[in-house]
């Protein structure tokens, strides 16, 4: 290793190059590249990975007023331990930086070297950092020699070895096959970490995880003498995009043990403690929310977060269990097919979908199929389709889980949704989908030209059930989802709920009137917004019953039918925008509806969320 000291402006930092010995580390594929924004159109952090190391092909990004920042993704947890960077014009500046790493896409960063650029080559120079179990690995530029304001890179890359820690004391027959659902025992890990390298029980494998023989029912083996920050990654292979839980059997014989999940280097569940169950081997099972994963091969890491907890097997089960029937009616009432696609049932070509999966190129905002896609052969993403599809008796169904991504342009805001967006277009990408165009509409008291929405006045109509409301969370939002909306371009004329409480029977509905950008107004129609007591004409769970959402000039009605479209009305309402003094009646706003599921629960558990099954919806204009 050679040290050298440099002198950039007043700052004099040591810098540690080290030489990398490829015969022990290798060079990482590189996923992706990305920064913070600031850097120049023509110079993106894709060129940093393009292997040209050429000023031509390079990034750049300005720092004036603070730093420039470039990271690389390596798609999944190595063991980084040097880090190479080929500089812009190296050979005539030096550049203050550092390195910073993160176990996965998000959360907070770790710094592993801080230092000075040689400011004498062009060529690549490799700077041995504090080893990392790292996903992505960031350089962070504060200034260069130059005294210019920006930050050139023409080649980066990330040094180290294959796996995370522990991994090459892994046996060479590490356990292949385990698979998502299913039964994985603790013992069958693929890497590891522990804090001595004895297996302190001395059976089943000669690693320094320490395994001892077990007496819980059907077991052989289980996991003891665990410390705080040990860990053991198991190789799945996971059978479908859903939710999942993962029942643990667990034994202590103190109260200091606790337990987490990582999927692929991301925590996916909360730290949970495991209590004193009155012996090593008195075993519980202690049931763990994983949220969504994705089909295809992933790396589960259980960590142990408290110390002194014996673990025997994990098994991870499907929560959403999208094919159970509940109550479903004979599909032959609705002309509809369990086994076609929702957009084969119905016709959605006037609709969007908003599912609370990411988007693929910007993982915190919810992913959108939109009104051209339905004739694709494929028009839903995997990850989306947990969240819409057909149910066993023909209906269209939508999920929501409050851990899904919401509409925002933020992460972990607002509420998720599961929701067709009304697209009168028809996909006709010419005309755009926001804004006084033809593909929004006009309600029936706006001045202005008709001629420049799709339609005057609306009425939209569904038949539904709902299968499922959230039961845990704060008082104010357990229990509500929203089922159908009027949308204008900020605000929501109307927005139709139903609510249900824990321990109630029945549920209410009601809608809510936004006053254009001031609060809404709550107008009750089965009971109230609270739903303090089940009312004694509501709706129950699963239960059929229709809607009708009608504009006609100033007036907004809401019908409630129990059962089909045809059946009796058991409330409705209307209300007046004129004399409410909405502020909708200006010639610059548009509106479109929605149906779906619209969960106003984010305080609940993460695996919490709505299910609400819809087997007719249309709607008309003027």
């Amino acid at each position: 290793m050679k040290k050298i000291l440099h002198s950039a402006q007043t700052l004099c930092v040591l810098v540690l190059l080290a030489a990398i010995n490829t015969a022990s580390a290798q060079t990482f594929d590189i996923e992706n590249a990305g920064d913070f924004g600031n850097s120049h159109s023509n110079y993106p952090p894709s060129n940093a990975i393009d292997g040209n190391t050429s000023f031509s092909s390079r990034w750049a990004s300005t720092f004036q007023g603070g730093d420039a920042n470039l990271f690389v993704d390596l798609g999944s947890v190595k063991r980084v331990d040097n880090i190479g960077v080929s500089w812009g014009r190296g050979n005539q500046r030096s550049y203050v930086f550092e390195v910073r790493a993160r176990r996965g896409t998000s959360g907070s960063w770790t710094k592993v070297f801080s230092g000075v650029s040689s400011g004498s080559t062009t060529g690549i120079e490799n700077y041995n950092v504090t080893d990392i179990d790292a996903r992505q690995v960031r350089i962070k530029v504060f200034s260069n020699s130059a005294g210019s304001f920006w930050a050139d890179v023409t080649e980066f890359e990330v040094y180290g070895t294959q796996g995370p820690s522990g991994s090459n004391s892994g046996p060479a027959d590490s356990p292949t096959g385990l698979t998502i659902p299913g039964l994985i025992e603790a013992e069958n890990f693929s890497n590891f970490s522990d804090s001595d390298s004895a297996n302190r029980g001395g059976a089943f494998r000669n690693t320094g995880v320490d395994i001892e023989r077990c007496s819980d029912a059907g077991c052989g083996y289980n996991i003891g003498w665990t410390i705080r920050g040990e860990w053991l990654d198991y190789n799945v292979s996971v059978n479908a995009n859903d939710a999942y839980v993962a029942k643990v059997r667990v034994a202590s014989a103190r109260s200091t043990g606790a337990v987490s999940f990582d999927i692929d280097g991301q925590q996916v569940s909360n730290t949970v403690p495991v209590v004193n169950t009155g012996g090593w081997q008195n075993w519980i099972t202690q049931t763990i929310n994983l949220g969504l994963i994705s089909s295809g091969n992933h790396t589960l890491r259980l960590n142990i977060e408290g110390s002194s907890v014996n673990v025997n097997s994990i098994e991870i089960v499907r929560v959403s269990s999208p094919s159970a029937p509940d109550n479903p009616t004979d599909d032959q009432q609705f002309n509809l097919n369990a086994n076609a696609e929702p957009w084969e049932n119905f016709n959605l070509t006037r609709w969007a979908l908003d599912s609370p999966a990411p988007r693929s190129n910007d993982s915190c905002k919810s992913e959108r199929t939109w009104d051209y896609s339905w004739d694709d052969s494929n028009p839903l993403s995997s990850a989306s389709q947990p969240f819409f599809f057909t149910h066993t008796d023909g209906g269209m169904r939508f999920v929501t889980r409050i851990d899904g991504q919401t509409t925002n342009n933020a992460c972990n805001s607002g509420f998720v949704r599961s929701e067709l967006r009304e697209m009168l277009r028809a996909g006709n990408q010419s005309i755009e989908d926001t804004g006084v165009t033809r593909n929004n509409w006009k309600l029936g008291y706006q001045p202005g030209n008709n001629s420049n929405w799709g339609g005057v006045n609306g009425q939209l109509d569904g038949t539904l059930r709902v299968n499922k409301v959230t039961t845990t969370g704060s008082s104010s939002q357990v229990g509500r989802v929203v089922i159908g909306q009027i949308h204008a371009g900020n605000d929501e004329p109307l927005r139709l709920y139903y609510r249900k409480r824990v321990g109630q029977s029945k549920g209410c509905i009601y809608f809510a009137h936004e006053i254009r950008t001031q609060n809404d107004v709550d107008f009750f129609m089965i009971g109230n917004e609270a739903c303090t007591s089940g009312p004694s004409n509501g709706i129950e769970l699963n239960e059929l019953f229709s809607y009708s959402i009608i504009n006609e000039r100033e007036d907004i009605r809401v019908v409630i039918r129990r059962g089909d479209r045809d059946g009796p009305v058991i409330a409705q309402r209307t209300i007046d925008m004129n004399s409410l003094n909405s502020g909708y009646n200006r010639s610059d706003e548009w509106m479109y509806f929605k149906a779906g599921a619209y969960t106003q629960n984010n305080t609940g558990n993460r695996s919490d969320g709505d299910i609400v099954t819809f087997y007719r919806l249309s709607v008309s204009h003027d």
